[in-house]
Formats: C-alpha cells, sequence, structure tokens
C-alpha cells in the first residue's frame, strides 16, 4: 500500500491520526479578541471550494475516502474470546519480557502478581470501546506504515474484517498506549491551548507529514477521532473526521472564530436513540502526536512497592451503560464524579481518564501526605442497582489491592461503611450487604486472593519483612489474627486464597503460578511502506485468565 498524500495549496505531505474516547473538564473561555490568530489559521486555506467537504473553503485535505480508508465494522468494547481482549502478549509487546514476566526464559512467562491485576483492569476497561485503537490502526494503514495484508488479504482497509485476532492483538495495542505516560503527557500538554491554536498545530503538523489524534471530552465522557482535512467556514474552521462510532460517515468538529471554542454534532446516542452535542473549550479539546507512541514504553506500573510514593486509584466499569461514580471522602478535601461533573478539592490530588467511553478507566492520583480517606461508589441506575466495576489502590509501602465485583452502594445517602478504608497503617476493605467482592493483594512475586461476602471485611497492613498481612473480619465484626504471606524475590509466583469458612475460620491454600508460552516482544514500525507487502500471520500465545471481567 502506497503513502498517502495530502492536497495543501499545491503542496505534498504525509499525515496520520487516531482517535477515541475520554473526560476532561472544560475550561471557562474568557471575552477575548482572537482575530490575529484567526487570520493565522485562515493564512493556510483558500477561496477554493471543496464540494465533498460540504460548503466552505478549502485548507488541507489527506485524501482519505471513506468506503476505502475507514473500517467498515463500528467501535465496539471487551471481546466474548479472551485473546481478542488485552493479553499477556500485549503487555509484553508493550514493555518487553522482564517487565511483565519473571527474569528468565523469554519463550515463557511466569506473570508477575502486579501484571495479573493490570490485565483484570484493563480488560474490564475495554469494555467502554477500543476507539483509539481503531482510530490509531486506521491512521498508520492511510499513512503506509501498517498495510491492510498484515491482517487479511484485504487490499484496503474498509475489506478487513472484525473477526481477525492478529486486527484484534493491534487494536488493543494501540488502545493501551493511552495510558502511557509518553503518550498520555503529550495529550496534556495539548490541552493547555486553545481550540483555534489546535487547529493551526494541525494544519502545520499535516504540513510537516506529522499525524495526531484528536480527543473530544464532554461532561463524564469523551471521545477521540481522525481528522483527515480542515476547511474554512464563514464563522468557524471544521476538523473533517473519521469517526469509528459511525463508519462511513463525514463528521465535522467546528471551531468557533469569535469564541474560540469547538462543537460537535451528535457525538454521543442515549439509550432512547436520541443524540448528545458536545461543547467545550481550552482544556477539552486535545492533539496528540502519533510519534508519541513510537516508544520505547516504561512500564507505569511496573515500579518496585519501595518506589511508589503517591496513592492511586484506579476504577473501571465492567458496564458502559450502568458505569460507576466515586465519592472519596479525606480531611483535605474530597473527589466526587457524577453523570455530569466531577469535583476536586484536594489540593495536589488529579483525575484522569481513559479514551474509550463514560468512566473507561478512572485514575485518581493522591499526594503523599493526604493522610486517612474513604472511598465508596455509586451508580446511577436506581433500577438494577447493578455497580460492576473493577478498583485499584497503590500506596506507599502497600500491597496493590484490587477489588471487582458489584461495588456500588444503593444510595448516596446509604448508611453503610465505605467500601474503601485507607488508615496511616492499614487498608480495610469491606463487601456492602448481599454482594459478593473479589479482592486480590499483589506484591513483588506474591499475590493473594479472597471472597468477601456481604458484610465481611479484608484488613491489609503496611509490607514488613517482606511480607503480606492480611486478616478477616467476619459479618457479625469477629477479627481473625492476621495471616502472613512471603513476597520475598524468587524464581516463581506463589498465588495463594484467604477465606472464611462458615465456622469463622480462616482457610488457606497456596500455589505456583505456572509458566506460560509467549512470542518474543514484537516492535512496532514507524516507516511508511513504499509498496505492498505481505505478512505471515503469527499464532499468538494464550491469555492468561486470572478473576477476568465477563
Amino acid at each position: 500500500m502506497g503513502r498517502m498524500m495530502w492536497r495543501f495549496i499545491g503542496v505534498a505531505s504525509l499525515v496520520l491520526v487516531t482517535a477515541c474516547s475520554d473526560t476532561k473538564t472544560t475550561a471557562t473561555q474568557q471575552s477575548t479578541d482572537f482575530s490575529s490568530l484567526v487570520e493565522r489559521v485562515a493564512s493556510n486555506c483558500t477561496d477554493a471550494p471543496v464540494p465533498r467537504l460540504g460548503q466552505g473553503n478549502f485548507c488541507i485535505d489527506s485524501g482519505f475516502t471513506f468506503s476505502k480508508d475507514d473500517f467498515s465494522f463500528a467501535n465496539w468494547g471487551r471481546s466474548q474470546k479472551a485473546d481478542e481482549n488485552i493479553t499477556i502478549q500485549t503487555l509484553i509487546d508493550l514493555f518487553g519480557h522482564n517487565s511483565v514476566c519473571l527474569n528468565g526464559n523469554e519463550a515463557t512467562c511466569t506473570v508477575r502478581p502486579i501484571t495479573t491485576q493490570k490485565l483484570v483492569e484493563w480488560n474490564s476497561a475495554l469494555a467502554g470501546g477500543r476507539c483509539e485503537g481503531i482510530a490509531t490502526l486506521s491512521a498508520r494503514l492511510h499513512m503506509g506504515i501498517d498495510d491492510p495484508s498484515q491482517f487479511s488479504t484485504s487490499s484496503t482497509t474498509n475489506s478487513i474484517r472484525k473477526n481477525n485476532r492478529e486486527l484484534n492483538q493491534a487494536l488493543v495495542y494501540w488502545w493501551a498506549t493511552q495510558l502511557l505516560p509518553e503518550v498520555a503527557n503529550r495529550a496534556e500538554e495539548s490541552r493547555t491551548r486553545s481550540p483555534l491554536e489546535l487547529v493551526d498545530d494541525l494544519i502545520n503538523g499535516f504540513i510537516n507529514q506529522d499525524g495526531y489524534t484528536i480527543g473530544m471530552y464532554f461532561n463524564n465522557a469523551g471521545h477521540s477521532v481522525m481528522p483527515f482535512a480542515v476547511t474554512e467556514r464563514a464563522k468557524a474552521f471544521v476538523i473533517h473526521v473519521y469517526d469509528n462510532n459511525y463508519p462511513g460517515e463525514r463528521r465535522e468538529i467546528e471551531i468557533d472564530k469569535d469564541l474560540n471554542t469547538w462543537s460537535y454534532n451528535n457525538a454521543l446516542q442515549r439509550g432512547d436513540g436520541t443524540f448528545v452535542d458536545w461543547r467545550g473549550g481550552t482544556g477539552s479539546l486535545e492533539l496528540t502526536p502519533i510519534a508519541s507512541r513510537e516508544g520505547p514504553f516504561q512500564c507505569p506500573f511496573c515500579l518496585d512497592i519501595k518506589n511508589i510514593e503517591k496513592t492511586t486509584l484506579t476504577v473501571s466499569s465492567q458496564d458502559p451503560k450502568n458505569p460507576v461514580y466515586v465519592r472519596l471522602n479525606s480531611r483535605r478535601g474530597s473527589i466526587t464524579t457524577t453523570p455530569e461533573t466531577t469535583t476536586n478539592t484536594i489540593d495536589g490530588a488529579t483525575i484522569e481518564t481513559s479514551k474509550n467511553g463514560i468512566n473507561g478507566l478512572l485514575t485518581i492520583t493522591l499526594p503523599a501526605d493526604v493522610g486517612d480517606f474513604d472511598v465508596d461508589f455509586q451508580s446511577s441506575n436506581s433500577v438494577s442497582m447493578t455497580g460492576d466495576a473493577v478498583a485499584t489502590l497503590a500506596r506507599p509501602n502497600m500491597a496493590s489491592i484490587q477489588i471487582a465485583g458489584n461495588i456500588a452502594l444503593q444510595s448516596s445517602k446509604n448508611s453503610e461503611s465505605s467500601v474503601i478504608s485507607a488508615r496511616k497503617a492499614s487498608t480495610l476493605i469491606q463487601a456492602p450487604r448481599n454482594r459478593i467482592l473479589r479482592v486480590s493483594l499483589a506484591a513483588r512475586n506474591q499475590i493473594t486472593h479472597s471472597t468477601l461476602r456481604g458484610g465481611e471485611s479484608l484488613i491489609a497492613y503496611q509490607l514488613t519483612d517482606n511480607s503480606i498481612e492480611v486478616s478477616l473480619k467476619g459479618a457479625n465484626g469477629e477479627s481473625t489474627s492476621p495471616t502472613r504471606f512471603s513476597m520475598k524475590p524468587g524464581s516463581f509466583v506463589s498465588s495463594s486464597t484467604l477465606n472464611m469458612d462458615n465456622a469463622g475460620a480462616v482457610v488457606v491454600t497456596e500455589s505456583r503460578v505456572d509458566a506460560m508460552p509467549v512470542l518474543p516482544q514484537r516492535k512496532q514500525n514507524f516507516t511508511p511502506q513504499t509498496s505492498t507487502t505481505t505478512s505471515t500471520l503469527v499464532e499468538t500465545p494464550s491469555s492468561i485468565v486470572i478473576y477476568e471481567p465477563d
């Protein structure tokens, strides 16, 4: 497949762009004269009409063609087959064998405990959609960096079929890059620039053969799209995009010249069939360079316990139609997320979400001195009262704690104890009434699993002497003595279960985690191809299935 060619007032250039979804807070626009900025952007445009792009005059066009360069299928979430979601191989390809597996034979992988938790977390978040991956890959195909023949005998992107494991593994790889600091930091930098400045950046990037993703954020939802052209109208510049939620349709982001704001009509469809229009300003529109995805990537979750300085809480809803919202209270302030807004009164705390639907993967980072805090979860669905999610809490000198199940309380005024109660030397996890939670603790070479039934609690203590100490508390309030699990580095990973029997006694079982076959780390190409090539599909090793959400 040849390179795509940009048409820009007689200048040929290359470009690539990607998409997905996310949630950010819209900054309030000040009353300002933007005429000089508008003039600068308009200097790149002509008075020539472009009928295929609707009303307006030509600025730049990649030559992207629907029914050829877009995928024929729409964005979707988690697949029924585990190997079409995020696997151990995905993480190896991103970070290398020794980051996610014990050091040793690279033909096999003994999965590190923290890797096991990350698989559960990211696959839960994938339920909100893989649009970041679809858009990134479609842009690479349009640029000629990748070729359709890598995924089938197809000669165009549009003829690639959805049921293709090699394709799905590529999509989740590019989906995951949005969560990595090398990519996320560039996106964050761009959000400090206004919509008009971003249009200027986009056009100049196209001229210089750069490519981007565009992320839009509105209330507690977000989305990203692939831009392929810019035109000018009387009151706005228009960014024309391929939105993988709507294959085969040309969509438009309008940038208001007078207000320096953006709008995207019919951004998402509600359950009742009506559509939501999105609006925003500086801080809610982002432009992320594709070059930032080149790697190599540092594993953000592979730090040794002693190197963790801040507290992070990540939450991913398993049902994108019924997301879970967070209420975190501390003496320093509070953080609350709702379907419409996010509030944060804790100085130094940050809130980020992934680009895949409402609360796809919410990450709250707390300052080291935040002190004690409590967390509970709410669901906006008052009918089904379900709030299935995966929450992971990482604190300095503590094992990483992951909770999976129906964690949402039925009412914001509920008198139940918080699901998470974090104190200086311990963390308590309590299952809400009539609920069953799966809890895992991971540190170094030790992973411990427990099942908590309504009213039961687990208390994890600070790590001491290379060990994890855990105690259980029954629904009647009676506590067990702490059970200690060794986490000394070694040549194997130990997996343990810790549960209460009907008599209130602690039952512990231990086993070793088996190694599984894997492939060497596969490096992604970033050099455009000059001709059509064929690739032999490589059989991907099966993923490890541990507490993976349904």
